[in-house]
Parts: structure tokens; C-alpha cells; sequence
């Protein structure tokens, strides 16, 4: 078992407290279940939620015991990573949604 995350024990008191869903898909994991059959993930990575009927999930990343901080501008990054990647981007995505590819060119 984890320590808890105030934030996410605040979210379970929230959703104790009400009687419906209040937003869809998004159902919380019992306490205790926060491995979704990852366990090798468990350290790093905890699911708390499932988010749909799909089987999707919803994590927190426990970003201080990976010795990670917070970027200044994660905006930068993105843009840095779009910059670096568009070509093999646009080349996967060229022939299936072709106007993808030309407004980058326009634009």
C-alpha cells in the first residue's frame, strides 16, 4: 500500500459524499487497487480512476521519486518537440489526413 496523495483523498472524500456519477466515464478505484495490474508501474506511476467503458485509466505520476521538476515553460517543449519531429510526423500523417500536412505548410 501507497501513502496517500492529499489531493486524490480529498477527491475520494468529494466522491463519498455524493450519491451519482459527476462526470462521465470517470469512476474512482476502490483504495488499496492502485496497481491496475501494473505492479511494475506502482513506484512511479498510480492509477486511480477508470475513464471510460474503454478500459482507459487515469494516473498521477509521481513525479518526486523520478527526481523530476516542472518544466518553465512546457509550451516551449512542445513546440521544441513539434519542431523536431514534424517530419516523420507529417510523413505517418500525410496520407491518412492530408490537409494536416499542407496547413503546416501554409501556416
Amino acid at each position: 500500500m501507497h501513502p496517500p496523495i492529499p489531493l486524490l483523498e480529498r477527491l475520494r472524500e468529494f466522491d463519498g459524499s455524493v450519491d451519482d456519477f459527476y462526470a462521465s466515464g470517470f469512476e474512482l478505484l476502490p483504495s488499496g487497487e492502485d496497481d491496475s495490474g501494473y505492479p511494475q508501474l506502482s513506484d512511479r506511476i498510480r492509477p486511480f480512476a477508470q475513464a471510460n467503458g474503454s478500459g482507459s485509466t487515469y494516473a498521477i505520476w509521481l513525479r518526486e521519486s523520478l527526481g523530476l521538476h516542472g518544466a518553465e515553460d512546457p509550451n516551449e517543449i512542445v513546440r521544441a518537440a513539434g519542431d523536431e519531429l514534424w517530419e516523420p510526423f507529417a510523413a505517418w500523417i500525410g496520407p491518412l489526413i492530408p490537409d494536416v500536412v499542407s496547413s503546416r505548410r501554409s501556416g
